[in-house]
């Protein structure tokens, strides 16, 4: 379906056309059969083809989750969650973040996948104190779907593993979405989680 001589503009077409149809019952089981190449497009130089790819793979119900604790993932992952020192995202870079802490919280579904997330859990933890500084744009709206997601996620992620050293830099972040947000109960989720470690315990 998808080679190297497609352009990118087409490789976008087929993407957004591919949703759809992994997103049909009757229909992902012959998209099934393009996942590999799908998850290769997660390597992309284009920031919207790999939007598209990763938005695709958030589909794919947890039986199929094996099929993305693969390296080329996990290249995509260090390459989307890493921050330059100094740096701000522009809007698709922090959709590409939205929709890569998505797809992790796909892959937490099982434990599997919840052993390959935990690995980029001291990458993931700083999305959790974003704010409009790290924006080069006025748009808000998705720094906050960003934190939310982080937020369940590491919850998650809590739930199996409460071990995790970087969580120690999550508790003053979680304590403020449990002040003032409406995904409260996922913080305090996480907190419960962690004060079985006697480290955490509050």
């Amino acid at each position: 379906c998808f080679t190297d001589k497609m352009s990118d503009h087409v490789k976008i077409m087929a993407l957004k056309t591919s949703f759809i149809l992994f997103n049909n019952l009757t229909t992902f089981s012959m998209m099934f059969q393009i996942v590999d190449e799908v998850i290769q497009l997660l390597l992309s130089e284009n920031e919207e083809v790999q939007i598209l790819a990763a938005l695709c793979l958030t589909q794919l119900p947890s039986n199929c989750v094996s099929k993305l604790c693969c390296d080329t993932v996990s290249q995509f992952f260090q390459k989307t969650f890493i921050k330059l020192t100094n740096s701000v995202y522009n809007e698709n870079k922090l959709k590409l973040i939205l929709f890569s802490l998505r797809l992790c919280g796909i892959m937490t579904e099982t434990k599997e996948g919840t052993i390959f997330v935990i690995k980029f859990t001291d990458s993931i933890v700083p999305f959790l104190y974003l704010n409009e500084n790290d924006l080069n744009s006025n748009n808000c709206e998705d720094i906050e779907k960003v934190k939310k997601f982080t937020c369940i996620l590491l919850t998650s992620i809590s739930s199996y593993n409460q071990y995790i050293d970087a969580f120690e830099k999550c508790i003053d972040g979680m304590f403020e979405i449990a002040e003032t947000t409406d995904y409260y109960k996922y913080s305090l989720g996480f907190l419960a989680n962690i004060s079985s470690n006697v480290d955490f315990a509050i």
